[in-house]
């Protein structure tokens, strides 16, 4: 599901919630970013058609300060072309201290970062946006903790980024729930497993201890007591005893 939400309503939303939601949501964001901007210029490394000596100096001589957004419609920024924007992109220059307040597209005049380099850090900034949408989305509208229910139920170790998030009482993103659906199958599977074990287990156990016996029949007994002559039973008894006689006798 894609979650979207433009600059003024991210900032109603998050104006509303506790100061330590969004102190967590705002700095996740930011250090979300300064980690996308530089895992985006290390795998530049392997694309980038200059030298390794210079990419690795502008790798080394920038870093991600922050991205603001305008709102749809309003461009209240400028790049440092002068160039009005809705989106500013500032880095920093570590070498000079000296900050740029760019737009996308004059980001590899300004910094030297190659502009495939610099494609790939804006599509990592937006998936980052959208998490953050996910989770307003969710706070606005609700969300399925099924899962996570299920997790406790479980006793499975719950990773800590979503324990964070269970901390301040914010939703979880997507990602973390099929995370805990995947902890939640292999702990199903272990269950299953265990038990077909145990089944096998006493099945071969069984096979091994149990002597199979043979059903022995009772032998007919003899009567303790003479019928009277007069009952049913001392017709059948001198019956069968004339048969067995005729049988010998054959």
């Amino acid at each position: 599901m894609e979650y979207y939400f433009d600059s003024q309503q991210r900032k109603t939303i998050l104006k509303h919630l506790a100061e330590n939601q969004r102190k967590y949501l705002l700095e996740t964001l930011k250090r979300g970013k300064r980690t996308v901007f530089s895992n985006e210029l290390l795998k530049g490394k392997g694309t980038y058609s200059g030298s390794d000596q210079e990419l690795e100096r502008e790798i080394q001589q920038w870093e991600f300060i922050d991205l603001l957004d305008g709102g749809q419609g309003n461009r209240p920024y400028r790049c440092e072309c002068g160039m009005s924007l809705r989106y500013q992109y500032i880095v920093k220059n570590l070498e000079t201290g000296e900050l740029k307040k760019l737009g996308k597209n004059h980001f590899e005049f300004h910094t030297g970062i190659p502009s495939s380099i610099v494609k790939d850090i804006i599509k990592g900034f937006e998936r980052i946006d959208c998490e953050l949408d996910e989770i307003l989305y969710k706070i606005e509208y609700g969300w399925d903790d099924s899962s996570l229910i299920k997790a406790k139920e479980y006793k499975i170790d719950i990773p800590e980024d979503i324990q964070e998030h269970l901390h301040l009482k914010l939703p979880l993103l997507d990602k973390q729930l099929h995370r805990l659906d995947r902890l939640i199958r292999e702990k199903e599977l272990e269950h299953l497993k265990k038990l077909r074990d145990n089944k096998g287990k006493n099945k071969s156990s069984m096979d091994r201890t149990t002597p199979i016996f043979e059903v022995k029949r009772a032998k007919p007994k003899k009567l303790s007591f003479k019928p009277k002559i007069s009952s049913p039973l001392y017709h059948s008894f001198i019956r069968n005893k004339r048969n067995h006689q005729r049988t010998r006798n054959m």
